[in-house]
């Protein structure tokens, strides 16, 4: 009977799935939007819950830091104070980093792009000049320049269109920056509320887990979230030690060869390059344009800067520390990048690498357990042979 009610009931479950299946494709439209719909009502939470955890990763250290040594560990008043004060020092840390950043891009931004403006018609006499004097000196490269019959002034109102339509698009979307600011606000709240009373928002979470589902499942469910717990904290700290890294490079670089904006550019570079590989290369671009306009020349040999700079720590730094420290070799963290960028954009390829970690080491658990199970049946048909042998009499073979 149990072998029966077993069967009707992943029948049921098959035909339960397959319905639902076919409800989703034939009313697509309907169940995407729903779904769109809750996770608006749910975006604080979802904030709340991404602060969190980058939070949380200079907390615990904090702790592990001030309060983890035997003087601390004995004295229980201290104990108490371990989470308020390194919670505390974490947000302040957290602010701090932020606020540098937006205070240093913001207002260079803002007047870089006042400099454009104003310095358009100056960069292009320039960028002639340099045409002019290429073609004098190197005939071939004056002649290909010429060849394309550049129409500076339609790309001079292409630049200002760009900008007014620019203008124009963060005026209309100030009401939704506006929203986005209070549900920003509304998450920085729930996570402090996460962050103090993680360890029983933890146990709260097993225990309804365990209820609702066999023990095996939810060990396997929790063994999933430690793993991605450890991988993705590991990740953005690499990461964020990454970004100082090739910042410091450059700002070191810049300021001995006297280029501009070397600490707009290096802070530019520093947080774009959380973004795994592709992201020192999209601030390399900003930076090779706001220098342009001042210096075309220099931009050239910014360019060839990035370049050395981006090959020594592109091939030497990022593989080895990066991917030692997720478990990928470079080819995989390359390759889930160019996934993740590819399907989620930017969110994807800050996600994708240490996805594709936890999916690959989950991947080579399930591989080494099916072939160990296999090499034990391997081994127990040759141990029954032998004690087959063995009871029998025959004479082993001998050479």
């Amino acid at each position: 009977m149990d072998i029966k009610g077993k069967s009707i009931k992943s029948t049921l479950l098959l035909i339960s799935f397959a319905g639902l299946v076919l409800y989703v494709a034939s009313n697509t439209q309907t169940v995407f939007g729903t779904v769109f719909t809750w996770v608006g009502y749910l975006t604080p939470m979802i904030i709340g819950l991404a602060l969190a955890f980058i939070i949380n990763i200079p907390m615990r250290g904090i702790e592990k830091l001030l309060f983890g040594n035997k003087f601390a560990v004995k004295r229980s008043w201290l104990q108490k104070m371990k989470r308020p004060v390194s919670l505390v020092l974490a947000l302040l840390a957290f602010c701090l980093v932020v606020n540098i950043v937006l205070f240093l891009l913001i207002p260079e931004l803002a007047k870089t792009a006042e400099i454009i403006i104003v310095n358009i018609q100056i960069f292009i006499e320039n960028f002639e000049n340099i045409e002019q004097s290429l073609y004098g000196s190197f005939a071939f490269i004056g002649e290909a320049l010429a060849s394309l019959n550049i129409d500076w002034k339609a790309m001079v109102d292409g630049v200002i269109e760009f900008l007014q339509v620019g203008v124009t698009g963060i005026v209309s979307s100030t009401f939704s920056f506006a929203t986005g600011l209070v549900d920003t606000f509304i998450g920085f709240i729930f996570a402090l509320y996460v962050l103090s009373q993680k360890e029983k928002l933890s146990r709260q979470c097993k225990k309804l887990l365990r209820a609702c589902v066999s023990t095996q499942k939810s060990d396997w469910v929790i063994k999933i979230f430690k793993m991605a717990n450890v991988t993705f904290s590991k990740f953005l700290t690499i990461q964020c030690t990454e970004g100082l890294i090739i910042g410091v490079m450059f700002f070191i670089a810049m300021s001995i060869f006297q280029m501009e904006y070397a600490l707009l550019i290096s802070v530019l570079i520093a947080v774009l390059a959380l973004i795994p590989i592709f992201g020192a290369f999209i601030g390399c671009a900003m930076g090779a344009f706001l220098i342009l306009v001042v210096d075309p020349m220099q931009a050239v040999w910014f360019i060839v800067m990035f370049l050395v700079i981006q090959q020594l720590e592109g091939n030497i730094i990022y593989p080895r520390v990066v991917g030692t420290s997720v478990g990928l070799s470079s080819i995989w963290v390359l390759s889930a990048v160019t996934i993740g960028g590819s399907a989620m954009g930017v969110i994807g390829m800050l996600i994708g690498v240490p996805l594709a970690s936890i999916t690959f080491a989950l991947l080579k658990e399930i591989v080494n357990n099916k072939l160990d199970k296999k090499q034990a049946k391997i081994d127990a048909l040759i141990s029954l042979q032998e004690e087959t042998t063995e009871q029998i009499g025959i004479p082993e073979k001998t050479e």
